[in-house]
């Protein structure tokens, strides 16, 4: 496994007399002279019509925007009012590097333009007073000293590679002209070995299920109009990660949610890949307070949750297979990442921000295929007056795999249930291997419930239900075999079936998801 550390630049501005930018290969440096002080001048020389809180904002945007560039510039090429780099490719078009060209005129008023590729020039910094690019003053060589900077700085990868090897799909505003934000995400991805191709909020469901295929992740970011998006990626089949606050209920996590304004999340669950080696308690993501989501109200079944923020879900995820939060299952892996409110500034994550969007990319982009062991089919023959008694069925798991939840096709009439699974001893329900939760249900239909994901090798099991009243009915048929407990599960099922009340030679329409190991 190799190990990348990844330190980010110090945001402050104060005193912008020399700005010294390390290009990715860290072999040159390039330095660029007063660039801020000159952009504040010039913005503070005419009239502007907002306030110098808006200037300075606009400065820094701009000051952004370059060292983005050259953070990850593989070459530089420069004149006094010229600076010319080459990047990755960014567009998974071609798969060739781009070149990027900031350039002024050198006459004081004029604007700095900076032009991608042959796209036309634009301007990121109007009337200019004094600006000069001037070449290497030193060429240093290649360091095992890490630089001189606060740790809490560095990119953190929690004793991993670093490394995302995935195609994302990155939905923003506009995909033809790129923010800043958008621009800096796409650039930090691509450090991460992540192929990314843009695609419009407002794009057609056509034009996103055309993308899908060639990605293995989506990426859905802030800035995004929720209502652009809708039910767009509801359904996708590979997985999505979601920054947007508002896209709670269209991903399945809950039906609503609010913001708190802090730095820290308190992570909970340091088992899941996307906290290994994390600790507990509170964890700060952002250098400075901004909005985090707290998911809220009828929460997922199967939502599983790794950071909260004031005691509710906020880092929270669902594995494939999972059931929703208005009761449909997941066709593929979900996460909700903790910030994305209306004040979300991605370059403030810090190293443990960057390293939960990484790594619930990673971990989304993992291609999970669910499979079903058991009676997947609708029998004709209702059975009733099962009340308080566990009703079990015989299924074949026919590969090792790790079981998430259990579906019966039952009428619940508004009453609880439970369902579980066993081993098989003999040809017989043995010992109790796992159950979900009780569980009220309403409706004729296929009725899902989570359980903890239990590892299975290939064998026999006994999949089984309880009923709370003798109204409600699950559906059977032959051949097969089925056993009764006379045993009220509710509370929780036998540890062991002991000696069935009554045996039949039929299926109950009952199976299980599982994924193979």
């Amino acid at each position: 496994m190799r190990n990348r550390t990844r330190h980010r630049a110090s945001r402050a501005r104060h005193g912008f007399t020399l700005i010294e930018l390390i290009l990715a290969t860290g072999i040159t440096t390039l330095l660029v002279g007063g660039l801020a002080s000159a952009i504040l001048l010039a913005t503070r020389s005419i009239d502007t019509g907002v306030s110098p809180v808006a200037d300075t904002r606009s400065a820094n945007d701009t000051l952004d925007w370059i060292e983005t560039d050259l953070a990850f510039a593989t070459t530089a090429e420069t004149s006094p009012h010229e600076l010319a780099l080459t990047v990755p490719d960014r567009n998974d078009a071609d798969l060739l590097p781009e070149t990027i060209v900031y350039r002024w005129s050198g006459i004081p008023g004029d604007p700095l333009l900076r032009r991608y590729n042959a796209d036309p020039e634009v301007t990121i910094a109007s009337a200019v007073t004094d600006l000069e690019f001037f070449p290497p003053t030193r060429t240093t060589e290649p360091s095992q000293v890490p630089p001189a900077l606060d740790p809490s700085s560095w990119g953190y990868f929690g004793g991993d590679d670093g490394i995302l090897n995935a195609a994302v799909l990155m939905v923003i505003t506009d995909a033809a002209s790129p923010s800043l934000q958008s621009v800096q995400r796409q650039s930090m991805l691509e450090s991460w070995s992540a192929v990314v191709t843009l695609i419009s909020a407002n794009a057609t469901k056509a034009s996103f299920d055309a993308a899908i295929p060639a990605a293995d992740v989506v990426y859905i970011t802030q800035e995004c109009d929720e209502l652009e998006i809708g039910n767009k990626l509801r359904d996708a089949p590979i997985g999505v990660v979601s920054e947007p606050t508002r896209l709670h209920d269209e991903q399945g996590f809950a039906t609503t949610a609010d913001t708190r304004s802090q730095a820290a999340v308190s992570i909970i669950d340091t088992t899941h890949d996307i906290t290994a080696g994390m600790a507990t308690g509170n964890m700060t993501v952002q250098d400075a307070a901004r909005k985090l989501t707290r998911l809220q109200d009828d929460l997922a079944v199967s939502l599983v949750t790794l950071g909260e923020v004031s005691g509710d879900p906020a880092l929270a995820l669902l594995e494939s297979g999972g059931i929703r939060e208005d009761s449909t299952t997941s066709p593929s892996r979900r996460v909700n990442l903790p910030f994305g409110g209306s004040d979300f500034d991605f370059d403030l994550l810090n190293a443990n921000g960057l390293a939960l969007v990484r790594r619930s990319l990673e971990w989304a982009s993992e291609r999970v295929i669910s499979k079903q062991f058991g009676h997947t089919d609708i029998y004709t023959t209702a059975a009733t007056n099962v009340e308080k008694t566990q009703v079990g069925t015989l299924a074949n798991l026919p590969e090792d795999g790790i079981v998430s939840s259990i579906s019966a096709y039952v009428d619940p009439a508004g009453k609880k249930m439970r369902l579980a699974v066993y081993d098989d001893t003999g040809g017989e329900p043995g010992t109790l291997l796992v159950e979900s939760e009780v569980v009220q249900l309403s409706g004729l239909g296929w009725k899902t419930l989570p359980i903890k994901p239990t590892l299975l090798p290939a064998g026999d099991y006994w999949l089984a239900l309880v009923f709370e009243r003798n109204n409600q009915f699950y559906y059977h048929g032959a051949p097969g075999e089925l056993r009764y407990a006379d045993h009220n599960a509710l509370d929780g099922f036998r540890e062991t079936w002991g000696m069935p009340s009554d045996s039949f030679n039929v299926s109950a329409s009952i199976h299980a998801t599982y994924t193979p190991n």
